[in-house]
């Protein structure tokens, strides 16, 4: 949902300099891929609550710094030749993908 320089800068920061991506800052592309805005279960449920817990305790930081809407649900879509090939929609904030599978549906 960023601008471009954000993104770049955001990314840069994450080892992930090269990684290709489009800013949506009106989050146009979210609307046309099924994304919804969260609703309060989504967001601040008690499982979001819990897995926040054991991030912490895990001696991971928790990002606090926003870029965009934060009330806007994520989903990852794998795109290949125009196609969506795999994709996770979160359900809840706090849901985690199985990224290597995510990533292993392309590699195929």
């Amino acid at each position: 949902m960023a601008d471009n320089d954000i993104a770049d800068k955001y990314f840069e920061s994450h080892g992930l300099a090269d990684a290709e991506h489009i800013a949506d800052p009106q989050t146009e592309l979210y609307a046309s891929f099924g994304l919804l805005k969260g609703n309060f279960q989504q967001l601040f449920g008690l499982k979001n609550w819990i897995k926040g817990y054991e991030i912490v305790k895990n001696g991971t930081p928790l990002s606090i710094k926003q870029i965009g809407d934060g009330f806007q649900m994520p989903g990852i879509f794998m795109i290949q030749n125009g196609e969506i090939v795999d994709s996770f929609i979160h359900k809840m904030a706090s849901d985690v993908p199985d990224y290597d599978s995510l990533l292993n549906c392309c590699a195929a």
